[in-house]
């Protein structure tokens, strides 16, 4: 994460309601997609893909672990698949936790 870029072409508000969650999709100037989620409480949130130009798209998700985050503060799945136009894409979000999930064009 601590390669993010730091400067962004589009922002782009995917759900939220204060207090309980939000949820954000990043457009960088390389045409890359980043994705950031977070909830107070558990909560499943889709992110339909209808953003993506045509072709697939490797999506690397970070999320948090069930397993081992309620113990481990740090631990994390990292999840990599391909993704195309249209699919929606669910990230299943811990309670207090996060996910981000980072979209590139497959060559």
């Amino acid at each position: 994460l601590r390669n993010l870029p730091t400067v962004w072409r589009d922002t782009r508000p995917v759900c939220g309601e204060i207090g309980s969650h939000y949820a954000v999709l990043r457009e960088s100037f390389a045409g890359e997609f980043y994705f950031a989620a977070f909830s107070v409480g558990p909560r499943t949130i889709p992110l339909a893909a209808d953003f993506f130009g045509d072709g697939a798209w490797e999506m690397t998700q970070y999320v948090d672990d069930p397993v081992r985050t309620p113990t481990e503060a740090k631990a994390l799945a990292i999840v990599r698949r391909t993704v195309v136009k249209g699919e929606t894409i669910s990230f299943e979000v811990l309670a207090e936790g996060g996910a981000v999930a980072v979209f590139r064009k497959v060559k």
